[in-house]
């Protein structure tokens, strides 16, 4: 029998850890499962690793009862911080993949931290490629924990929420891409040029997409998505993408 991957990572790299501790839960559990989780985790409507055929069609006269066949290699990439994927990397791991027949048969998973599909990914454009982030793994994985049937093991369920844990513990579950900042008299202004301006030398963390506005008790409608404009060296200002936003709704 091969032996299993150990289930608790000797990695101390963040990045080798969650792989390691990925694949080792992926290794236990059952086949149609993890079938399931990577489909909707990668939004396809199936991944089949394994056929069962009854009746195969065969060479001359011979007719075989049935046939148990897998023909599959599934290659994953796994960055723990955004905005880290490589081009150049990408390529050269799609050079690993093979002629393997059927249009299931490879694929280089992409797993990120990034709320949005990495421009790498895009640039790309190659079908046997394909991206999701880790909200996407952990909330595929709650799907399927939630069947209705009840078929999954409560070993497979235990290993799939320890997994969960692990990826909200190092903070790639939720990627926060989005900032709420007090306005009380920044909103007004947003409403009326269009930008918001911040307290000089202030800066945003990396991964955030999207502003969030709390004024009047509440936190306002829009939430305009970062721009990269900056108007000047010591008052960074964030523009919005389109042009002037919408107004709040009128009575």
């Amino acid at each position: 029998m091969m032996a299993k991957n150990p289930l608790f990572s000797t990695y101390r790299q963040g990045e080798n850890r969650v792989t390691s501790s990925m694949l080792a839960v992926f290794e236990r559990i059952d086949l149609s499962l993890l079938e399931t989780i990577l489909a909707a985790a990668a939004g396809e409507s199936s991944l089949q690793m394994v056929s069962f055929t009854n009746q195969p069609p065969s060479k001359g006269r011979s007719v075989p009862d049935a046939r148990i066949s897998a023909n599959f290699a599934y290659w994953f990439e796994v960055k723990t911080t955004r905005n880290a994927l490589d081009s150049h990397q990408l390529a050269e791991h799609l050079t690993n993949l093979g002629e393997a027949s059927g249009s299931n048969a490879e694929r280089l998973f992409v797993i990120t931290p990034d709320a949005e599909q990495p421009v790498a990914i895009t640039a790309c454009r190659d079908p046997r490629m394909v991206w999701f982030n880790f909200r996407s793994l952990h909330d595929a994985v709650d799907v399927a924990l939630s069947d209705p049937t009840g078929t999954v093991s409560e070993q497979a369920r235990f290993l799939l929420r320890e997994l969960q844990a692990l990826l909200v513990e190092d903070g790639l579950v939720d990627s926060d891409d989005v900032v709420v900042v007090a306005a009380r008299f920044a909103y007004p202004e947003y409403l009326k040029r269009g930008v918001y301006v911040c307290q000089a030398e202030r800066v945003f963390r990396d991964g955030l997409t999207h502003m969030g506005f709390y004024a009047n008790s509440a936190i306002q409608p829009h939430v305009p998505a970062f721009g990269t404009e900056r108007i000047s060296s010591t008052s960074p200002r964030r523009r919005p993408p389109s042009a002037p936003p919408a107004r709040p709704p009128t009575a």
